[in-house]
C-alpha cells in the first residue's frame, strides 16, 4: 500500500470505529473523493471500508452505497458480503437478494459470511424457495456445521411455518446458542406449537 492508501486506510477505521463520525456522512464523502483524486477508486479493500463505514453511519446511505459498488469495475466477493450484510441489516431484503443474484451471476459462490445474511432476508421475505435453494448449496460447499448458518436455517424454516424442518436443521447443531433456540421457539409460537420443546 502506498503512503497515501495507509493515510485513506486510518480514516476510514476511526470511521468505522465511530471516531471519524463528527462531520457525518459529508466528511466520509469527502474521504471518499479524496480516494478517488488519489486514484485508489478501485481498491476493493479501502472501497470495502468505505462501505461499511456508510453503512455504520446511517440507512439512508443505501443510494451512495449503491452508487460506490455500481462504479468498481471489479468488486470482489468482500464487496458482494458488505453490500448484502449492510442492506440486510437496513432492512432492504429485496436488495440484498438482488445483490446475492447478481454476485452468483458474476461466478462468486456464498461463503459462511454470505449465508447468514441471505437467509435472513429470505426468512423475512418469506421466501421458501430461494431459502431451500441456499440450503442445498450451504450443503455443497460444507457450511453445515456453521452455527450461523445453520441457525439462518432454523429462522428461514421457522418463519416459513416449515417447524418439521426448522427443529431437524436446529437438531443438527452441534452448539446451540441463544440465537439458535430463540429462532426456534419463535416459529413454535408463531404457528400456535409450543408444546413439544
Amino acid at each position: 500500500m502506498t503512503p497515501n492508501a495507509l493515510e485513506i486506510k486510518k480514516i476510514l477505521l476511526l470511521f468505522q470505529d465511530g471516531v471519524g463520525l463528527g462531520g457525518g456522512l459529508n466528511r466520509l464523502k469527502h474521504v471518499h473523493a479524496r480516494l478517488i483524486r488519489l486514484g485508489l477508486d478501485q481498491d476493493n479493500y479501502l472501497l470495502n471500508l468505505v462501505l461499511k463505514s456508510c453503512f455504520n453511519h446511517s440507512a439512508n446511505t443505501t443510494h451512495y452505497t449503491q452508487l460506490i459498488f455500481d462504479q468498481t469495475h471489479q468488486p470482489n466477493m468482500y464487496l458482494y458480503n458488505t453490500m448484502i450484510r449492510g442492506l440486510v441489516s437496513h432492512d432492504h431484503f429485496y436488495q440484498s437478494i438482488e445483490f446475492y443474484h447478481l454476485m452468483r451471476k458474476e461466478g462468486f459462490l456464498p461463503n459462511r459470511f454470505t449465508f447468514p445474511f441471505v437467509l435472513k432476508a429470505c426468512s423475512r421475505l418469506s421466501d421458501y424457495q430461494l431459502g431451500v435453494k441456499l440450503h442445498t448449496l450451504v450443503v455443497k460447499a460444507g457450511f453445515v456445521c456453521n452455527v450461523f448458518v445453520k441457525t439462518g436455517l432454523v429462522c428461514l424454516y421457522a418463519k416459513c411455518g416449515y417447524l418439521e424442518s426448522a427443529r431437524k436443521v436446529f437438531d443438527e447443531i452441534p452448539e446451540k446458542n441463544v440465537v439458535s433456540c430463540t429462532a426456534l421457539i419463535s416459529g413454535y409460537i408463531d404457528v400456535g406449537r409450543l408444546v413439544g420443546l
